[in-house]
């Protein structure tokens, strides 16, 4: 098996919730830096996020928006402007929050 980290398309056929493609101005707080992003796409375990300046990442963050708060994460990875993050909390809470604002 590789070390490399997955593509998103990998990453997210592994994942059993979908997500729905969006486009939600967020926050990313990682390294005590405040990022300005765009969530791109959404679903109970993660998210697809476009951030707006390169910048070096640790493996830890938190995705912040107006709709649902603040999410802790990992980052799972990360190229250019895009990345992915899966969210720590439980996705079967995440799907309940979510609901709310997914069609």
């Amino acid at each position: 098996m590789s070390d490399l980290p997955l593509s998103s398309e990998q990453a997210e056929a592994t994942d059993q919730y979908s997500r729905t493609t969006v486009l939600w101005s967020a926050i990313l707080v990682a390294r005590g830096q405040d990022l300005t992003c765009v969530i791109e796409s959404i679903g109970p375990k993660g998210a697809l996020i476009h951030i707006n300046e390169r910048f070096d990442f640790g493996s830890k963050a938190v995705v912040r928006n107006d709709r649902f708060g603040d999410l802790a994460c990992e980052i799972l990875w990360h190229e250019d402007y895009e990345l992915e993050v899966r969210f720590k909390d439980d996705p079967e809470v995440l799907a309940q929050v979510l609901a709310d604002y997914l069609p």
